[in-house]
């Protein structure tokens, strides 16, 4: 199992899923974040059964979302700019690992999205922060489906 830190967030991927922090990659810090006036990323890639995730995560537990926009369109910029970099990362990136893992991910039959918004809900009142007091909630924002055209894995 992939155990993988996000802020304060910690991520397990199941045995059998590759996983990596894209948004952390040599390639995309260096070369590709640059390109066309900036470029966004995915926070993680799994590689799992065929299907390329590509997953953001947005966690507002600390500080709520001041952005202005929709926060469906800043995901869905992230995803195509991911999907743009793992193209590039195939043919350039100097990291054997990030290339190898490019190559695998654009090999896949197909790509999916997701993203999730996390937040504390209250089970008392706002106020209280004792433990016990609090649960977990995700809440799915997206998730997009899109045929990939194949190549070798």
């Amino acid at each position: 199992m992939a155990t993988i830190p996000e802020e304060t967030l910690t991520f397990f991927f199941p045995d059998g899923c590759e996983a990596s922090k894209y948004d952390k990659w040599a390639f995309y810090q260096e070369r590709f974040q640059s390109v066309a006036g900036g470029s966004k990323a995915a926070d993680f890639i799994c590689l799992a059964d065929g299907v390329a995730w590509l997953i953001e995560v947005k966690d507002y537990r600390q500080h709520p979302r001041t952005k202005p926009g929709n926060l469906g369109d800043e995901v869905a910029i992230k995803i195509r700019d991911t999907l743009s970099g793992l193209a590039t990362a195939y043919a350039n990136a100097d990291d054997g690992a990030e290339k190898y893992f490019a190559h695998r991910a654009n090999g896949r039959v197909e790509s999916r999205a997701a993203s999730g918004t996390v937040r504390w809900r209250h089970a008392a009142s706002p106020e209280s922060d004792q433990p016990g007091q609090r649960e977990f909630e995700t809440t799915p924002e997206t998730e997009s489906r899109g045929s990939k055209s194949g190549g070798d894995e």
